[in-house]
């Protein structure tokens, strides 16, 4: 099926995959895929908003770039297709409604189990895929990274990694941070997190 993006107007050949939770549920996750049809994997973690227009104008953007994108709905278990707009009047109390709820444990499970299908997919070259997450998604990237075993993660402003720091250890693929120094909502020097505590929390 093809959808026009609104994130940037990009044509992509996108798909809905049913991913099998390691308990036993299912949930849906949005897959863009490349115009040459296959390449690596990345599997793209929502912020506390959903798998929204932006999220998947992610997708789109990287499946652009060659990759095979997936987002998995980690909101499921609450509400499954949860898709806000961060501009909606009320969009912001209703996210931090459902991220209030969220199991984090469950959801990086999901996020792993996310990971493990969209390695199997035939589109996916060599089955090789890493993850990405952004604010929520960030933190649940990382715990990815030390639960699992991704190519690569890229956390974006990550608001759980500085409490879960105790992971880094655990982390054995290329990991890289992003946090803005102005942003007020999410330092990356809280509580000694971002890319120094990282560090001081593997000994390097």
């Amino acid at each position: 099926m093809l959808a026009v993006l609104e994130d940037d107007e990009v044509v992509n050949t996108n798909r809905t995959e049913q991913v099998r939770a390691h308990d036993g549920g299912r949930f849906l996750g949005h897959v863009a895929l490349p115009d040459g049809g296959s390449g690596p994997g990345l599997v793209v973690i929502q912020e506390i908003f959903g798998v929204n227009g932006y999220i998947k104008g992610v997708c789109g953007r990287l499946a652009k770039l060659g990759y095979v994108a997936m987002a998995p709905d980690l909101y499921w278990r609450l509400s499954p297709g949860v898709a806000i707009d961060e501009k909606d009047s009320d969009g912001l109390p209703r996210a931090f409604g459902y991220v209030g709820q969220l199991d984090f444990a469950k959801a990086a499970d999901d996020a792993t189990a996310a990971l493990e299908h969209l390695r199997g997919l035939p589109e996916v070259a060599s089955g090789k895929a890493g993850i990405l997450g952004f604010c929520l998604g960030g933190g649940i990237a990382y715990m990815v990274a030390a639960l699992s075993d991704p190519v690569t993660c890229i956390s974006y402003y990550g608001s759980a990694v500085p409490d879960a720091l105790g992971l880094a250890r655990q982390v054995r693929c290329p990991i890289l941070f992003h946090f803005g120094d102005a942003d007020r909502l999410h330092p990356g020097k809280k509580a000694g997190g971002g890319p120094g505590g990282f560090r001081a929390s593997r000994g390097n």
